[in-house]
């Protein structure tokens, strides 16, 4: 590992952790309506009697296959995702979050309504003209099927399991000797030669017989048989396809418009501030004793923020004077919330008693939103009554299509009903397809015993959110043995192939076995008729030299004395390298600058970081109850 990579993977790794947790946030739910519509509420799994819903994972399952198809860019194949996997993936991924709240929760972590509003409002997807827009904030929470008061406290959650996180990550530290240790192996010079035995030039004098190559085709038919192989009907519905005739009148959209101007009228947020006095460590009547003498300080006209950055039991908030941040009706325990709700701006409660100790609130402000005019959100609602309509419709004939195609004996009746038009698949196998059969749920239920063995219509298949099917059976290919005149040429060039690594091989254990009887490497070389590459000192990530020898170089023990050590290496391609490493300059670390050994010193705490975390997320997850449903 060089130095320079070192500094690539070592940037911005608490941007990337913090970015990726809020980034969840966002991707775990944009749950279609689909789902919601036609499954049912269930656990998938519980976390010391806490419950993982069914609706939970799908989110999860959901944003992972999204991340992959993601990363393929173009060439992007739903046929190539193992369904099963991604979802046994976002499972844990879900367990693990559950622990490292649980585990958060437990050690008494907090964070700051006042800092949850701060990462909305600095959120650009809820921005217009890069400032918060609390109508595109609606808009793009009620697309997620959430409400303000659901995302910040998932929001809350993600904070919360971030400082665990980042607890391990930024307090591990590593000493300048370790360094300096890394830095000698990385800067590691060594010199050794080789020679390479080149089993494609050994293939050239191979033969293989006729006899040889049907024994091998006869042995091994498994190996070349075709692949299975189905083509299917079906009739698809698309949410696209009822979008275009909706047509959206006039009063619909003021209707919408009024709707939303009512709600934001109720959309009252108040900022509080709040002084704590816990009761966890302090009886009743110290703490009772202690707020008095708090109420007696503001009764004299010392400053509300001053004092509970010296009395409040609240970390959280303390050190910013008590101040909450704002919030709606339904961010605070019913008690707290009663009592902030009825204060007068700038006024200061009498005590108020929760489970979580004493406070003292203070009113700060009070803000409500101010409605956008028609003309602003005209375009806006048209798109989300057009969305509603198309979804609607699309919702009632993928139900209507499930009901029909369940009791019909084939696809016509279904399509007739609803004006659909029946298509036919290419021929696909189980691993691949084009088309719907791309998709890897419909090559699997195309395959299933109801649908292939059975020849019933599938049920609906969701594809994707806005995109349902039923397919059913056409024709079937079964799998059967190639001919041997199909794949004689392959097999021979399996059979040469084979016999020349072979050859490659036993040619170079011969020459280690007079290495280790006292010749040297360019003696058996010259015997043997091979050139002997010499290099020098070599660094460990040399880009003149071939990857493969150079790390298997680098792994060799150091010699003894001043004999050369030997060693192997069977590429990747077949050909057989012998090795001898004669000699292992240490790396120099005496003249490292500064920037590097910080460089080098945070990389090497990040990594030990990680390991930190990993072992703590194991231990406290082989205490855990866990149950998987």
């Amino acid at each position: 590992m060089s130095i320079q990579s070192i500094k690539d993977n070592s940037q911005g790794l608490i941007a990337k952790v913090i970015v990726g947790l809020i980034a969840v946030t966002f991707a775990l739910f944009g749950v279609d309506a689909i789902i919601g519509g036609f499954g049912k509420s269930q656990s998938a799994a519980e976390v010391n009697g806490e419950e993982i819903s069914e609706v939970d994972l799908l989110r999860a399952t959901d944003f992972y296959t999204r991340q992959i198809l993601a990363n393929m860019g173009e060439s992007a194949d739903p046929g190539l995702i193992d369904e099963q996997a991604v979802r046994t993936q976002a499972l844990e991924a879900l367990i693990n979050r559950q622990l490292l709240l649980q585990a958060a929760t437990e050690q008494g972590m907090h964070i700051s309504g006042q800092r949850v509003d701060q990462t909305i409002l600095a959120t650009k997807e809820f921005q217009a003209n890069g400032v918060f827009d609390r109508s595109t904030y609606e808009y793009r929470l009620r697309n997620m099927q959430m409400t303000p008061v659901d995302y910040k406290t998932q929001l809350t959650r993600d904070y919360l399991i971030q400082q665990p996180q980042m607890g391990f990550t930024l307090s591990a530290f590593v000493t300048s000797d370790e360094v300096r240790q890394l830095t000698q192996i990385d800067r590691q010079k060594r010199d050794l030669s080789y020679l390479v035995i080149d089993a494609d030039e050994l293939a050239q004098d191979i033969v293989i017989s006729d006899a040889d190559s049907l024994l091998y085709y006869e042995a091994n038919q498994a190996d070349y048989m075709t692949q299975e192989k189905l083509n299917i009907e079906y009739i698809e519905l698309k949410r696209s396809d009822f979008t275009a005739g909706i047509e959206i009148e006039e009063s619909e959209i003021q209707q919408r418009y009024q709707q939303e101007v009512d709600a934001l009228s109720g959309q009252e947020e108040r900022r509080a501030a709040h002084i704590l006095i816990s009761t966890e460590e302090r009886s009743a009547a110290e703490a009772e004793a202690l707020i008095a003498e708090i109420q007696a300080k503001l009764a004299d006209g010392e400053s509300f923020a001053e004092l509970a950055k010296t009395y409040s039991d609240d970390t959280g908030s303390a050190e910013n004077g008590g101040d909450l941040g704002y919030a709606e009706k339904g961010a605070y325990v019913p008690t707290f919330e009663e009592v902030l709700f009825n204060l007068n701006e700038g006024e200061i409660s009498d005590i108020v008693e929760t489970e979580f100790g004493l406070h003292l609130i203070q009113l700060e402000d009070v803000r409500a939103p101010k409605a956008p005019s028609l003309a602003e959100m005209r375009d806006r609602l048209t798109e989300e009554l057009r969305f509603q309509k198309a979804e609607e419709e699309f919702v009632a004939a993928a139900e209507e299509l499930q009901n029909d195609s369940f009791s019909a004996g084939d696809l016509v009746e279904p399509a007739k009903n609803q004006g659909l038009q029946i298509h036919t698949s290419e021929f696909f196998s189980r691993d691949s397809g084009q088309g719907i059969t791309a998709d890897a749920k419909v090559r699997r239920i195309a395959f299933s015993d109801d649908v292939l063995t059975e020849g019933n219509n599938s049920d609906l298949i969701e594809i994707s959110k806005d995109h349902v099917a039923v397919i059913r059976a056409k024709e079937y290919k079964p799998s059967r043995a190639r001919a041997y005149e199909e794949v004689e040429d392959s097999i021979r060039q399996t059979l040469v192939a084979r016999a020349a690594q072979q050859s490659a091989q036993k040619l170079g254990e011969q020459i280690l076995v007079e290495l280790n009887d006292g010749k040297t490497l360019e003696q058996v070389a010259e015997e043997y008729g091979y050139s002997v590459s010499v290099k020098k000192q070599v660094g460990r990530n040399d880009a003149d030299m071939d990857a493969e020898i150079n790390r298997r170089a680098f792994s060799m023990p150091k010699p003894e004395d001043s004999s050369a050590s030997y060693g192997r290496l069977i590429k990747e391609d077949g050909d057989f390298v012998v090795l001898a490493l004669s000699s292992v300059t240490e790396g120099d670390a005496s003249n490292i600058s500064e920037q590097e050994m910080k460089m080098v010193s945070r990389f090497l705490a990040e990594q030990r970081g990680r390991q930190d975390l990993f072992e703590f997320q194991q231990g406290i997850r082989d205490s855990a109850d866990i149950e998987k449903f």
